[in-house]
């Protein structure tokens, strides 16, 4: 076999311990270059501040993976997920201490009234269940509802022992008739000092729970 000769041996060996002394500053930039997307992707699975929009997606599907309806002598009482955030001061707190009251939507299935879809907005403070560790949604209570009357803009309190304040309840754009079926079409959890708020559209909630989730009049 020709041997090489002298120079071109070490011009081999000079390429070889250049390519090695690379390695690590490639090393070095491609890290740097992927940490952002890696720090991205953490957040999506760690329950903290709402200070990215990965943040706000975590806790959006935190709330609604479990989310269900269970039906009690008040009314029907929808179930969610209890997720925890970073407060102001660093501490880690469950939702309803930094958000204390909810609105829960409803919108009627098939029916409009001059282009607005009649809707059902309940107002209740933020409470969490003791024994099942998830947010209690207030009674969507259809007996006392149906005695207003049904067209137009209408609105009443009711009272539920879970929770130390009333429950308001905002009837808009309703029917001449009281629709038969109410689809969940929203959620807005409001902060202490009013400026911040967490909202949930049904789009979000459907794309969570795969189908719309539906109230009877009836429950």
């Amino acid at each position: 076999m020709k041997s090489l000769p002298p120079t071109k041996i070490l011009i081999r060996f000079f390429v070889i311990a250049l390519i090695i002394a690379a390695i690590p500053v490639g090393v070095f930039l491609l890290n740097e270059r992927m940490s952002p997307r890696r720090d991205v992707a953490s957040n999506i699975g760690v329950e903290g501040g709402l200070t990215s929009i990965a943040d706000q997606k975590a806790v959006k599907y935190k709330i609604l993976a479990t989310a269900k309806k269970e039906n009690s002598p008040q009314g029907a009482h929808l179930h969610l997920g209890l997720p925890m955030l970073v407060a102001d001061d660093g501490r880690d707190v469950f939702i309803c201490e930094e958000f204390p009251t909810v609105d829960w939507v409803l919108t009627a299935d098939g029916v409009a009234v001059a282009g607005e879809l009649p809707q059902i907005v309940v107002r209740a403070p933020c409470v969490v269940d003791a024994q099942t560790h998830q947010i209690l949604g207030p009674p969507i209570s259809f007996k006392e509802i149906l005695k207003l009357e049904p067209l137009g803009n209408s609105s009443l309190e009711v009272d539920w022992r879970e929770a130390s304040e009333s429950v308001q309840i905002f009837v808009r754009n309703n029917a001449s008739f009281w629709p038969q079926e109410w689809a969940w079409t929203g959620l807005r959890f409001y902060g202490k000092d009013k400026q911040k708020s967490i909202a949930i559209d049904g789009y979000e909630i459907i794309s969570v729970l795969g189908q719309p989730l539906y109230i009877s009049t009836s429950e």
